[in-house]
């Protein structure tokens, strides 16, 4: 049976009033608490535990970007300031560690990007960008003229910029940019007025930008509108309309008084299969639904995906705490694709191994 004949499948009881399309071929999706929510291991089909290499220089102590490469896995620590390289197997191979004042150093990991082709890795410091190969050797270095919060390499030879922090200077204060390969704005949008729904706000705005293959999109956490990207374009393609208030809350604590909004959202496409994350009540949620049907379904979760990668969820976990949050989608630990691995890894629970959990849908 086909991805699609299975989602079908699955959604075939809910109903279709959750979607309508406007002119501008943008597809709104209804975003209603249900009390009602399935579990979210009815879509989950099989999963894989890939553990990352344990020694000292593989140590990552805040682990906060990994970009996933055909051979690679490159994960920016935000404490340590640094990128360790690991293998698609999750064994270590090295550290780009640069952190200073000289001029082929950086003196700190705004963010970082990977073009593959190349083997460069780029470190965003501040309005600069130093590069280096994978043996951490400089290379060299690019002034952008501005300071963006994120930049993504989009194949085979664009960039992505996020930019949320207003200036003096309306020209470069597009959310979102797209340019070529010297940084030329292609294509830009500054959606401080959105086509429904809260709108982007920019304190406390937090952001995200996903690569699949030679196209991305790009979704808000505080906002209401996905925006579709290409080599060429960047266009609108699916505006939420909440039932409820949205807000989040940026220092960690709770609030009682935002309690009946929804909270902490985040946005993830796959093949086929389209999930919304959010919070309510202290309940975590997912809206799923199928981007060529008009189908929808709520779940509950114990997760919200980190990314998606070749089609599936990604998890970043450790060994301490992988046990208690498989035994709440899969206890009888039915749907592990490596079994043995998973073993390991739980007689092993204590030494804090940090693992990948790739979740196919």
């Amino acid at each position: 049976m086909s991805k699609i004949a299975i989602l079908l499948a699955v959604f075939a009881f809910i109903p279709l009033s959750g979607f309508s399309q406007n002119s501008e071929t943008v597809k709104r999706i209804n975003v209603k608490y249900t009390p009602g929510a399935g579990d979210i291991s009815e879509i989950i089909k099989s999963y894989e535990i890939l553990p990352l290499d344990a020694n000292l220089e593989a140590y990552l102590k805040n682990p906060c970007r990994e970009i996933f490469s055909d051979s690679l896995i490159l994960i920016m620590d935000g404490t340590l300031n640094k990128i360790v390289i690991f293998n698609s197997n999750g064994k270590y191979l090295n550290s780009i560690s640069r952190k200073g004042r000289g001029p082929q150093e950086y003196n700190f990991i705004n963010d970082f990007f990977f073009n593959s082709a190349d083997r460069v890795v780029s470190v965003v410091d501040r309005d600069k960008i130093k590069c280096y190969n994978l043996k951490g050797e400089f290379i060299n270095e690019v002034l952008l003229g501005f300071t963006p919060n994120r930049i993504s390499f989009l194949p085979p030879g664009s960039h992505l910029v996020e930019k949320v922090i207003p200036s003096d200077h309306s020209e470069s204060d597009y959310y979102i940019r797209l340019t070529n390969k010297n940084f030329k704005t292609k294509s830009a949008r500054l959606p401080l007025k959105p086509l429904t729904g809260p709108g982007f706000g920019v304190e406390g705005q937090i952001y995200r930008t996903l690569v699949n293959g030679k196209s991305a999109y790009f979704f808000s956490y505080f906002g209401d509108t996905v925006y579709h990207i290409n080599s060429e374009r960047i266009r609108p393609a699916y505006v939420f309309k909440y039932d409820k208030k949205t807000t989040i809350v940026t220092d960690g604590t709770f609030n009682p008084e935002v309690d009946e909004t929804y909270r902490y959202l985040s946005y993830f496409e796959l093949s086929g299969l389209n999930l919304l994350f959010y919070r309510f009540k202290n309940e975590q949620y997912c809206l799923a639904f199928n981007p060529k049907s008009e189908s929808t379904k709520t779940f509950k979760t114990p997760f919200v995906l980190r990314d998606v990668v070749n089609g599936k969820g990604i998890l970043l976990t450790n060994s301490l705490s992988i046990g208690k949050l498989i035994e709440m989608f899969d206890p009888g630990r039915e749907k592990c694709s490596n079994p043995g691995i998973l073993d390991n890894v739980l007689k092993d629970s204590e030494s804090g191994i940090q693992c990948f959990v790739k979740i196919c849908f």
